[in-house]
């Protein structure tokens, strides 16, 4: 929400950047379902009926896309990265479509963690497959790619937690649990 609002900000008023970024996030969710559904050789009408009949559901609609949130933007991106990682597994020369993977996977993981988690996801399974098909180089390419945004995601979230102080313990432990329950019953 923040980035597309600070990104759209720049060229327009407030409340026409977040429809406009809440709009672009949302055909780009549409775009990485049908380019999924591309990869796994889905016909173009069907895989376009498929979109539309998606794109009118509760879920997408509303959690993924009308609503200000990232998360229909960077699961775009995700199933972008998807998409690609299926063709490279069809290809003999995936090199271009590994970076490209690697790159949403990065974007992705900027935009939203849980989106993210999925595209890394999506490259460790991709990894297991290369290997066991003896491409130990092509295994690796798309994580390498990937690398320094799940980095910096990582270091981003740190960064909140010790800027946020605590309100409750946030690891409990078994004996913490035990303890809480016996001051209840008292």
């Amino acid at each position: 929400l923040l980035f597309r609002s600070k990104v759209f900000g720049v060229f327009m008023p407030g409340q026409l950047a977040l429809a406009f970024g809440n709009a672009i996030g949302y055909a780009v969710l549409l775009f990485g379902a049908q380019q999924v559904m591309r990869s796994m050789e889905v016909s173009r009408p069907l895989a376009a009926l498929a979109v539309v009949f998606l794109a009118t559901t509760d879920t997408f609609t509303y959690e993924f896309g009308i609503i200000a949130r990232p998360y229909g933007f960077a699961l775009g991106l995700a199933l972008i990265t998807i998409a690609d990682l299926l063709r490279a597994l069809d290809t003999r020369r995936p090199n271009e479509l590994l970076f490209r993977a690697g790159a949403f996977a990065g974007a992705s993981t900027l935009m939203a963690t849980h989106a993210g988690c999925i595209a890394g996801a999506a490259l460790v399974a991709y990894g297991i497959a290369a290997v066991a098909r003896g491409e130990r180089w092509h295994a690796f390419l798309p994580l390498v790619v990937f690398a320094p945004c799940f980095y910096l995601e990582a270091w981003i979230i740190g960064e909140a937690a010790r800027a946020t102080p605590p309100t409750v313990n946030p690891n409990p432990t078994w004996s913490y649990g035990v303890d809480l329950a016996k001051t209840f019953y008292e």
